[in-house]
């Protein structure tokens, strides 16, 4: 199966995920005769480091592979490439990836301009493991970006509290009310989260100074995430990252974890 969207799978698959990701931060699970392709057409620090450093955890044979160092450079159709990949692989993990057509193998989307999917899974479980539940209050200040909209797709599966700080003419396109205050918004959250204002591939960089955190905002029952990259002085005023309750970096190193559950969730399925 190609798991593109956090809508591909239900509450009962997402639960199994999360109790894997609980048994690898206990043990790692060595996997014999498995081959795993890496095809990133956008950067990446966090997700693919994650992924690589998984897959040689669990003794998995994984490729990464270079499209500069391809046939394609000669010429080559994307579709006989990606056949190709196809048949080397059992998971290719991508990024930035717009015809998944093209293959005929389990693909794991790791962020594409729709949806960032894994990075919802792993902000989830590092919840799950801070509050022993996923029915906490979660505000997001920010875009309706791909990371928003994988959120939002794990608010209508999971029922959690969800309140929206956006701008108006993004929000529309979902079901779920824009807050008028920032500060409201943020008040009795168990959970801030944000991402960069701006996404991968746009052209235009603005400027949304009224989605901008500040240190106020964070009280001392509130938690802060950022998927990160980060941008210091802009979506988030430099001393939030001081505060004790900052978790962006055990959020990041989570990654480890919730790569090898996603791994070892998909190799079972067929």
């Amino acid at each position: 199966m190609h798991y593109i969207s956090f809508k591909n799978l239900n509450k009962k698959q997402y639960l199994e995920i999360f109790k894997y990701c609980f048994l690898f931060k206990k043990k790692t699970i060595k996997l014999k005769n498995i081959n795993v392709g890496i095809l990133f057409l956008l950067p990446s620090t966090r997700t693919k480091s994650s992924f690589l450093i998984s897959c040689k955890k669990m003794g998995i044979n994984i490729i990464d592979i270079l499209i500069k160092d391809t046939q394609q450079n000669r010429g080559e159709k994307k579709a006989d490439t990606y056949k190709i990949f196809s048949l080397y692989f059992d998971i290719i993990i991508t990024r930035g990836i717009k015809n998944y057509k093209l293959f005929s193998n389990k693909i794991i989307n790791a962020l594409d301009y729709n949806e960032h999917p894994t990075q919802i899974i792993n902000d989830l479980f590092t919840i799950i493991e801070l509050k022993g539940k996923i029915d906490v209050n979660i505000t997001w200040v920010g875009r309706c970006n791909n990371v928003f909209k994988s959120l939002y797709y794990a608010y209508k599966i999971f029922n959690f509290n969800l309140k929206v700080f956006s701008i108006k003419k993004e929000i529309k396109n979902f079901k779920i009310k824009n807050q008028k205050n920032i500060y409201k918004a943020c008040k009795n959250a168990d959970f801030v989260m944000t991402d960069t204002w701006n996404s991968m591939g746009e052209k235009k960089k603005k400027k949304y100074k009224k989605l901008k955190i500040k240190k106020k905002y964070i009280n001392k029952s509130t938690y802060f995430m950022h998927c990160l990259p980060l941008y210091r002085g802009k979506e988030i005023e430099k001393n939030v990252l001081k505060n004790e309750n900052c978790i962006i970096w055990k959020q990041a190193k989570n990654k480890i974890i919730s790569s090898q559950a996603i791994l070892y969730f998909f190799l079972k399925i067929k």
